[in-house]
C-alpha cells in the first residue's frame, strides 16, 4: 500500500465517522489487499453461481421442441440471472481498476468541482452540491476531513421494477388529427430520455418509417461495454468501438453537447447506430459495431417501446401496431453500468443513474428540446423521507430548470411482506423476524425517529449481543453470516440500521430486537426488505402503505403506480390500481405516487418492443411499463404546450 492510501493520512478521524454510511466506513477500514481479495473471491462465488443455475436448467433445454420452448427457458434463465448480486462491499469498486483500488461514491460537498479535482478525485457528475466522484481509499479519507463534504456514502444497488411477467393508456385519441391540430399530438420536436438496460437499436419501433429508416436514437451512451459470447457470459472487451462522451464532447467542443467528466463508457451518436445498422453484424468489439447486445425480452427495450416506439414491424408498409405515447419523439438512452463484479444484467448502481440524468439533460439542452425522462429502476435502502443524496441529486436536476421532467417507477413491493412499522415505548424492546425467501443476500433496512436505540440479533440461539449508540456489528451467528451498522439521513431527522444476512436456506429465521434505553421518549420505526422486498418476509408486516421504493419518494419527481389493464369483456370493473402497485404515503407524510398508469398483471400484460427480434414484441408488467408510457405523455404535454405557443 502506498504510504498516501494508509488509513492514518490526514483528514481521516472517527469523528467524521457521522458523514459515511456504514458500507463506505468499512470499505475506508479496509486494506487494500483485503479488498482486492474480495473482488475476486466473489467474481468467482458468481461465476459458480452461474454454472449451477446453468446445470439446473439443462434438462430443460434438453426437453425444448420448438421456439417458443426455447424462448421460455431464456426468460427463465435471464430472471434466474438477475437475481444474482455482488458483494455488499465492493460493489462499489472498480474492478478494473485495482492497483490502487478505486473506489466510486455520491458526495454532498459544499465547494465546486475544480476543489474536488484538487484532491485527486475523479468528477463524473454535478447537480449543484451533489457529485458523482470516484477515488482511491486515501483520496477519500483525505476527503471526508474537508469541512466542505457534508456527507459521503456508497452508491446503492437498484434493480428494475418489472413484476413477475397493455394495450397502453389512452393516448392514441391524443395522436389523432383535429380541426385545431392537423397532425395531432406524436412528441414531434420533443425528446425522451430512458435509462434502463441495452437498448436494440436494430427494432423498427426506434427507426424512422419513412426515408432510409434510419434510427430515431440521437444519442446512445453505453456506460459499461460489453458482448455476449456463444455460452451467454459477458465479455468486456479492452478496446470497444467508440469514445467515451467526454472524448467526443472534446474532439469538437463547440458544436457538442459538454459531457465533461462523462469520461467512462462508449457514445454512439445517430450516424454511428445508423451505420451499425448496416452492418452483417450490429453488436460486437469489431469496427464501427455497438458494443452492448441486448438480451431476450430485454427490460430497457421494452420500456423504450412504451414511450417513443413506433410500432412498426419489418414490412413498413404494415400499420403499425402496439404504439407508443411519443411516436415521433427523439430518444436519448443510456444503457447502465452493470453492478461491478455483477453478472446480473438488470442491477444498476445509483451514482452511474445520476451521471445518465445529467447526460440527457446536457443533450436535451444542446438540442434544444424540452425533455421526459423515465426511469425504472428502485430499491427499497433508504429513509423514504425524499432526504438521500440521490434524492437531493434529483431534485437539483429538476430545480429552476424549465423544459424537464423526470418520471420514475413507484416500486412493485406492495403485494410482498417487506414492510412493518411499530413504536417502541420508553424503556421498552420490540422485536420482529425476518424469514429468507430466497437462498442468499437480505438486507433490512430500519429507520426511526426519536432516541438511539440498541438492537440485538439472533440466529438458532446464538445473539450478537445488544449494540448501543454508534456500534456496528460483524460476525457468525449460528453459521450464519450477520453484519449491522448505523446511518443517519441527510437532515439528521431519522436514524437508520443497516442490517445483512447471508442466508444460507429459504426459510432461515433472523430474529431482530430493538430497546428504547430512554427514561420517557418513544421512538417509532420503519423496516423494510431491500432491495427488494419479495426476497424475505418481515413478521407483522403490512401493506398498501409505505410500500413504495425510496427512489419513489424525491420531491421534484412524478412517481408513478401501475393500475391493471382494462377488461373489455368487464369494462365496469374498471382500472384497478395494481395489488403489487408501491403505494405511500412517504415517511415525511407526502402524497406518493402522485399518478397510475397502465401497467398490467399477470393476466394482462402490457405488450412492448422485444430484443434481439429486430421488430418483435413481447408482454410484461409492472411499474417499469407504467412509467414510461406517463413520460412520453409528458411529452406529448411539452409539444401541445409549444403549439400554443
Amino acid at each position: 500500500m502506498k504510504d498516501d492510501d494508509k488509513p492514518t493520512q490526514e483528514g481521516w478521524s472517527e469523528e467524521n465517522d457521522p458523514k459515511l454510511d456504514s458500507t463506505m466506513r468499512k470499505l475506508l477500514r479496509l486494506e487494500e489487499e483485503e479488498i482486492r481479495k474480495l473482488v475476486e473471491d466473489d467474481r468467482q462465488r458468481l461465476v459458480r453461481e452461474r454454472e449451477r443455475i446453468l446445470e439446473e436448467l439443462r434438462p430443460l433445454e434438453r426437453m425444448a421442441r420448438t421456439e417458443e420452448d426455447e424462448r421460455a427457458i431464456e426468460r427463465v434463465r435471464s430472471l434466474r440471472m438477475k437475481q444474482l448480486t455482488p458483494h455488499r462491499l465492493i460493489a462499489s469498486v472498480l474492478p478494473d481498476r485495482l492497483e490502487p483500488v478505486r473506489i466510486r461514491a455520491i458526495i454532498r460537498f459544499t465547494g465546486n468541482r475544480a476543489d474536488l479535482e484538487a484532491l485527486g478525485l475523479e468528477v463524473r457528475a454535478q447537480a449543484q452540491d451533489i457529485f458523482t466522484i470516484t477515488g482511491t481509499q486515501g483520496e477519500l479519507r483525505h476527503l471526508v476531513g474537508q469541512p466542505a463534504c457534508r456527507r459521503l456514502r456508497s452508491p446503492r444497488l437498484l434493480s428494475p421494477d418489472v413484476e413477475d411477467a397493455g394495450a397502453q393508456g389512452e393516448v392514441g385519441a391524443v395522436h389523432q388529427p383535429r380541426p385545431a391540430n392537423p397532425t395531432g399530438f406524436r412528441g414531434n420536436g420533443t425528446m425522451v430520455g430512458v435509462a434502463d438496460s441495452a437498448l436494440d437499436v436494430t427494432h423498427h419501433g426506434f427507426r424512422e418509417p419513412t426515408g432510409a429508416h434510419g434510427s430515431r436514437v440521437l444519442y446512445y451512451w453505453v456506460q459499461r461495454p460489453y458482448t455476449i459470447d456463444a455460452f451467454g457470459n459477458p465479455q468486456f472487451p479492452a478496446n470497444p468501438p467508440g469514445q467515451t462522451p467526454e472524448q467526443w464532447f472534446l474532439a469538437n467542443p463547440g458544436a457538442r453537447p459538454n459531457f465533461t467528466g462523462l469520461n467512462y463508457g462508449r457514445l454512439y451518436t445517430q450516424a454511428d447506430i445508423d451505420t451499425a445498422i448496416g452492418l452483417a453484424t450490429t453488436y460486437g468489439a469489431g469496427a464501427n459495431e455497438i458494443c452492448a447486445e441486448p438480451w431476450v425480452g430485454e427490460h430497457g427495450t421494452h420500456c423504450a417501446g412504451i414511450a417513443v416506439g413506433s410500432g412498426h414491424e419489418t414490412n413498413w408498409a404494415t400499420a403499425p401496431t402496439h404504439v407508443g405515447a411519443a411516436p415521433e419523439a427523439a430518444l436519448v438512452y443510456v444503457c447502465l453500468e452493470w453492478f461491478a463484479g455483477s453478472l446480473d444484467r438488470d442491477a444498476m448502481s445509483e451514482d452511474a443513474l445520476l451521471d445518465a440524468i445529467a447526460f440527457c439533460y446536457e443533450a436535451a439542452q444542446f438540442e434544444n428540446m424540452p425533455i421526459a425522462m423515465s426511469v425504472s429502476q428502485g430499491t427499497n435502502f433508504g429513509p423514504h423521507n425524499g432526504g438521500a443524496e440521490f434524492d437531493q441529486g434529483r431534485d437539483n436536476f429538476l430545480n429552476s430548470f424549465m423544459d424537464r421532467a423526470l418520471v420514475w417507477s413507484a416500486g412493485n413491493n406492495n403485494d410482498n411482506n417487506g414492510y412493518r412499522s411499530d413504536t417502541v415505548a420508553a424503556g421498552a424492546t420490540d422485536s420482529f423476524t425476518v424469514t429468507a425467501q430466497r437462498n442468499r443476500d437480505v438486507w433490512v433496512d430500519i429507520w426511526y425517529s426519536g432516541p438511539e436505540l440498541d438492537y440485538q440479533i439472533t440466529v438458532g440461539g446464538a445473539s450478537s449481543g445488544w449494540r448501543t449508540a454508534g456500534q456496528d456489528y460483524n460476525g457468525t451467528l449460528s453459521g450464519e453470516s450477520v453484519e449491522a451498522g448505523r446511518d443517519l439521513d441527510e437532515g439528521g431527522n431519522l436514524r437508520g440500521i443497516r442490517l445483512f444476512f447471508d442466508a444460507a436456506n429459504t426459510g432461515d429465521v433472523f430474529s431482530v430486537e430493538l430497546r428504547n434505553p430512554h427514561a420517557s421518549d418513544s421512538a417509532t420505526y420503519y423496516a423494510w426488505v431491500g432491495n427488494q422486498a419479495f426476497k424475505a418476509d418481515l413478521s407483522g408486516s403490512s401493506q398498501d402503505e409505505l410500500t413504495i421504493s425510496d427512489t419513489g419518494c424525491c420531491k421534484s419527481i412524478l412517481t408513478v403506480g401501475a393500475c391493471d389493464k382494462l377488461v373489455p369483456s368487464n369494462p365496469a370493473s374498471g382500472e384497478l390500481v395494481s395489488d403489487y402497485s408501491g403505494a405511500g404515503p412517504t415517511v415525511d407524510g407526502r402524497i406518493k405516487p402522485e399518478i397510475v398508469a397502465v401497467g398490467g398483471n399477470s393476466g394482462a400484460l402490457v405488450i412492448s418492443a422485444n430484443s434481439n427480434q429486430n421488430s418483435g414484441y413481447t408482454g410484461m408488467a409492472g411499474t417499469s411499463m407504467a412509467t414510461p408510457l406517463v413520460a412520453g405523455s409528458a411529452a406529448l404535454l411539452f409539444e401541445a404546450y409549444a403549439a400554443q405557443g
